[in-house]
């Protein structure tokens, strides 16, 4: 099943390769793809967000009246996004896809083979045999060459397709680009004379930094208020998530790297235009500015009732009014 997934994406990436014949660029323009299919998505979380910008004075007003009863600002605030339609989940699906795309790009990169040459396994094992020769150890099969020892076996290799496709002399993908080889890890490499590939993992970890200080700074609760109501967790995910980019990107193959590379830029360029076609503080100047005239209405109104009940008081205290009498007779006789 998993395989299935993963041949969703491997299988246009193996297309997107037949046309430019070069493993990275195929990454690149994959990924771009891959963005531009799911920008409705982020659109849409986009306008939830705007959508919790206008309820957000609403929803302060519910927590001062109802605040010291939690059950009834609960069923209050349910009321109130019924009424203006509005779905607290539905920003959480592009944050749900993000993860399974990373995990099938994962499989799709460290098997490229399969995924992207399409191979079988049997062909696999019996190209990296006849290629780079064998010896038996009692740990299994050791396949030799001149960039070190990968000790495998038949059950195992396929977890090694991408080191075997950065040693194949004959490859069938072109893993070359701008001279760095893409199948090639880091990790394994970093006191070569292949140390340039470390810029990878590197870029990684800044542009990752890069999207998640942009992400708190534009988002449109931060712009639209200047309150974070997390900023304790956002701050700690600032710092953790460069992080986890930068050593996920140097202990697996470079061209994952890439891809995280790649999409942190696309992620960054995508926050401008989601903020230019929906600026958070124009639409909270929108709500304000509403919230404004709404006050004033309610305002005129009681306005008005309370001229309309002071009238009625003065009639009927004109109703109730004895008329003027001279001399104990009634003025009017």
């Amino acid at each position: 099943m998993w395989n299935t997934f993963c041949a969703i994406i491997g299988t246009p990436m193996g297309w997107i390769y037949g046309f430019v014949q070069n493993y990275g660029l195929s990454i690149v323009l994959f990924t771009i793809l891959l963005k531009i299919v799911l920008f409705p998505i982020s659109l849409k979380q986009h306008k939830s967000s705007m959508a919790m910008v206008r309820l957000r004075p609403y929803q302060d007003e519910l927590m001062k009246k109802y605040g010291s009863n939690r059950q009834r600002y609960s069923e209050e605030l349910q009321k109130l996004y019924q009424r203006e339609g509005y779905n607290p989940m539905s920003s959480c699906l592009p944050m749900l896809l993000q993860m399974p795309l990373l995990l099938m790009m994962y499989t799709v990169i460290r098997r490229p083979l399969t995924f992207m040459a399409g191979w079988s396994l049997t062909q696999i094992w019996e190209t990296a045999v006849a290629d780079f020769g064998t010896t038996v150890t009692e740990k299994g099969v050791t396949i030799l060459d001149n960039m070190g020892a990968l000790q495998i076996t038949a059950e195992n290799f396929n977890r090694y397709e991408s080191q075997i496709l950065s040693r194949l002399n004959d490859a069938p993908l072109n893993v070359d680009f701008l001279g760095l080889n893409l199948a090639q890890v880091p990790q394994e490499v970093w006191n070569t004379t292949a140390f340039m590939i470390l810029l990878i993992p590197a870029l990684s970890g800044v542009t990752s930094f890069i999207l998640s200080f942009l992400s708190q700074k534009m988002s449109p609760m931060q712009q639209a208020s200047g309150d974070n109501p997390a900023a304790g967790n956002s701050k700690m995910m600032l710092y953790l998530m460069p992080i986890m980019s930068l050593w996920i990107a140097f202990t697996v193959p470079a061209g994952l790297g890439l891809y995280w590379l790649l999409s942190n830029v696309l992620g960054i360029a995508q926050l401008f235009v989601l903020n230019a076609i929906h600026n958070p503080k124009k639409v909270a100047a929108e709500v304000q500015a509403k919230i404004d005239a709404e006050k004033a209405k309610e305002k005129e109104k009681r306005a008005a009732a309370a001229a309309k009940k002071a009238q009625f008081i003065q009639g009927k205290k004109k109703k109730k009014q004895p008329a003027p009498q001279l001399n104990g007779e009634d003025i009017n006789d």
